[in-house]
């Protein structure tokens, strides 16, 4: 392979790791990562030789950039399985000793997140040819929120389904034991059933106001 310069993979790590990009197109993603770490990793334009030679992969069987033919990086906006099949492909024959996967503020409503830290849970250190395998995922504003965040970013409805589960568990326990539950007796459970459906009903107001 050839070394043009003295690039190092960690170098190119911290430059990913503390870029604060915005697009929303993949092609616009792969112009600036190029022009970023150009600027970056080439700081005189007229130095000679370069210390990067960063290029766009021509094929689908190299990474979208390639630094020096020795670090790939693969850039993704969604990440499905039709994505990890392609990863999959490229790890079979990959001409890079290094790979880096940047995900930039993949969905949740198409999974891409699971599949992503799943992918990431094993081939995370290398696979195959290849030295090391780094994941990078960029969500803008904050960390990457955990599979329950869209839970959390409703917690009415979170709380209105407890509720409900726990009037449907009182109402079943009930008259599964003849009107005896674990509330107390047949009194005590419509009470509490009633209190309940109240607090259902008071709720369900609030998250809709």
């Amino acid at each position: 392979m050839s070394r043009r310069g003295e690039v190092k993979y960690e170098e190119v790590i911290d430059l990913l790791e503390t870029w604060d990009p915005t697009f929303h197109s993949y092609t616009v993603a792969e112009e600036r990562m190029q022009l970023y770490l150009d600027r970056a990793l080439n700081p005189d334009p007229i130095e000679a030789p370069q210390r990067a030679d960063i290029r766009a992969s021509p094929g689908q069987t190299d990474c979208d950039l390639v630094i020096n033919d020795e670090i790939g990086i693969n850039i993704y906006r969604k990440f499905t399985k039709q994505e990890f099949a392609n990863f999959r492909r490229l790890l079979d024959d990959c001409p890079q000793d290094y790979v880096i996967m940047y995900a930039y503020d993949l969905g949740v409503e198409d999974s891409s997140r699971d599949q992503w830290r799943w992918t990431r849970s094993r081939y995370a250190g290398g696979r195959n040819d290849v030295e090391d395998i780094r994941f990078i995922h960029f969500v803008p504003g904050g960390e990457e929120p955990g599979r329950f965040a869209p839970l959390l970013e409703n917690p009415e409805a979170v709380l209105f389904g407890a509720l409900s589960f726990v009037v449907g568990i009182a109402l079943l326990v009930g008259s599964a034991s003849g009107g005896r539950s674990i509330v107390g007796g047949p009194v005590v459970t419509g009470l509490t059933s009633l209190v309940l459906v109240i607090l259902l009903v008071l709720l369900w107001g609030i998250s809709g106001a």
